[in-house]
């Protein structure tokens, strides 16, 4: 359906199909008739809509060999089987065939064999319109910025200019969307065959649509603490750019749901080939973002520019070699500019509350999740509290290895007379401080600048070291925020319980005069009448029996900072205040 909406009269032209197999086509207006309807666009109304490509099909980006003073290597990637679908219609994978099960958060399939219902309804369409915006911009003399900015994005004293735009719906049914890809790592040997390749899933549940402003922001933090925070679709503008009449344009990008990233297939990568087959993949693994609202805006009104142009070969131009540029030009330097986009008043920066509508226009944000921590303080953002759904698992302490790192021999990490190695006196010289670029013979062994090595011991599993698992596999992947999922329960990683035990344990085992006196050695001779020189030097093959078994000593019962685990939710996180007012991007592909 195609309709022109406007305030007093709305015109529908339709394609209808009988039921006896008649059908009217469209019919041309006249100029009376276009006279007659007052419009302000054309909108798309799309029911059951459905969008597949083949699984074998695909979009490539095709990296060059790199250059001689880089450190990069080629690399080559292909989008497939691109592909929206309806989100709660019944799965299938990218055969066809129907998955075993919904997944976790109905994400195990990447595709349904349904359309989606309200895609676009009739009175939430897709607009494409040319509308009129009152923004700062030149004055009629072209001579200079005139206005200020307000909250609702109007300049006081601004001029108007038209803008096409296409404004996408600000709610849907949950979508599907899909694809799977390759990453070719690298072509850089001479037979050229592949060294990695890395075989990906994606799959997004949600729809194009959040809302105008973060959803974890409490009322308190609106301009206006009545203002609903409304749902917002996508918005696509394009103008004229009124600092030199260039094509400028403007995109909104939103998106809410849930995304899954997944790389565990059941089938073989067959003979190491870009699409050897259309793979399968596992229907519970990935990396998952739950709970997600974004909103990005690229350009701003009337002030920037978008550039599409070639690389030519040659200093002075010549022909181009494929390559491409893309850029999004910088804001003017202007005050009346760059303080309406960045929402700046006297030069005082912006405060985290009671931010104005303008703000929210060309300042994005994400989040992933809601379980923010709760905070009291002045100018804070309330949270809901830290979600309790932390890890899914056996919780099995395990033995795991921690290195003592180099330490330089010195006074204060080797203080006094470490285990009577200086005779029970204190020490008088420790290599490390003293004689820092020369070079020791010790036992045979060279000595320099007095630091002794880096060595390895195993932290054994305490005694009643398990820890028991806070939730479900189902429960990670629904607690919101980012989360790991193992391909099943009986896969499980080793993580740590606790980061701060390895530095405690560490920093336990130097304090030990029986580890100090495993990683030195001592030196004593005359100086002359009653006079005894002590020295203390770094050992290059300290004694590991010993260091284990004070290893062993120091582990009390519990200690376990390393566990087994099936899913592990890594918490809620926010990004506030995007805005991006420059981007060029150079593609390096052609040869």
């Amino acid at each position: 359906m195609f309709s022109f909406r406007g305030a007093t009269n709305t015109l529908v032209l339709s394609l209808t199909l009988l039921a006896s197999g008649a059908s009217h086509a469209l019919v041309e207006m006249g100029e009376s008739e276009m006279q007659d309807v007052s419009g302000a666009g054309l909108a798309f109304g799309l029911e059951d809509f459905r969008f597949q490509m083949a699984p074998t099909s695909y979009i490539e980006q095709v990296g060059s060999e790199p250059p001689a003073t880089t450190s990069f290597n080629r690399g080559d990637l292909r989008w497939y089987g691109l592909t929206i679908s309806n989100g709660a219609g019944v799965g299938q994978n990218w055969q066809g065939g129907a998955c075993s099960s919904a997944g976790l958060n109905n994400m195990a399939c990447p595709m349904s064999a349904q359309g989606i219902t309200n895609f676009a309804n009739h009175d939430n369409p897709y607009v494409l319109r040319v509308f009129n915006y009152t923004r700062v911009g030149l004055n009629g003399a072209g001579t200079d910025w005139v206005g200020a900015p307000v909250s609702n994005g109007a300049s006081a004293g601004g001029i108007e200019r038209t803008v096409l735009e296409l404004l996408g719906p600000s709610n849907t049914d949950t979508f599907r969307w899909a694809f799977w890809g390759d990453i070719q790592a690298s072509t850089t040997d001479p037979s050229t065959n592949m060294i990695g390749s890395l075989q990906n899933q994606n799959i997004i549940l949600g729809k194009p649509a959040s809302p105008l402003k973060p959803p974890s922001l409490p009322a308190s933090s609106f301009s206006n603490a009545a203002n609903r925070n409304n749902m917002e679709g996508p918005v696509l503008q394009l103008f004229q750019n009124q600092g030199d009449s260039s094509l400028g344009i403007l995109f909104h990008s939103r998106l809410s749901g849930d995304y899954r990233f997944s790389v565990n297939r059941t089938t073989a990568l067959a003979d190491g080939v870009l699409n050897a087959a259309v793979p399968t993949f596992t229907e519970e693994e990935g990396l998952y973002f739950t709970g997600v609202n974004t909103y990005l805006p690229l350009g701003a009104l009337h002030y920037q520019s978008i550039i599409l142009d070639d690389i030519s070969t040659g200093s002075t131009g010549g022909v181009g070699n494929g390559n491409f540029v893309i850029e999004l030009t910088r804001l003017q330097n202007d005050s009346n500019v760059y303080l309406d986009a960045y929402s700046v008043t006297s030069g005082n920066g912006y405060t985290r509350t009671n931010r104005n509508d303008r703000y929210y226009q060309t300042h994005g944000y994400v989040e992933w999740g809601n379980q923010f921590p709760t905070c009291g303080g002045t100018n804070c953002l309330s949270g809901t509290g830290v979600s309790a759904a932390r890890f899914a698992g056996p919780g099995t302490a395990v033995a795991h290895t921690i290195t003592l790192p180099e330490r330089v021999v010195n006074s204060q990490n080797f203080p006094d007379d470490p285990n009577g190695h200086c005779g029970g006196n204190d020490c008088d010289f420790w290599r490390g401080d003293n004689f820092p670029n020369s070079v020791y013979s010790q036992n045979g062994n060279p000595v320099t600048d007095g630091t002794d090595v880096a060595i390895a011991v195993t932290v054994n599993r305490a005694a009643g070291g398990n820890v028991a698992a806070t939730s479900t596999r189902a429960q990670i992947a629904q607690a919101g925020g980012i989360s790991f999922i193992s391909r099943n329960s009986a896969s499980t990683w080793t993580v740590m319980n606790n980061p701060n035990d390895k530095q405690r344990f560490i920093r336990d085992m130097d304090r030990r005069d029986d580890v100090m006196n495993a990683r030195t050695d001592p030196n004593s001779y005359g100086c002359g009448f009653l006079c005894t020189r002590r020295e203390l030097f770094a050992d290059l093959t300290p004694d590991q029996t010993a260091l284990q078994n004070a290893a062993n000593n120091l582990n009390p019962t519990g200690y376990s900072s390393v566990i087994r685990v099936n899913a592990i939710n890594l918490g809620t996180a926010r990004v506030e205040g995007l805005l991006m007012n420059h981007l060029k991007i150079t593609s390096l592909g052609a040869n």
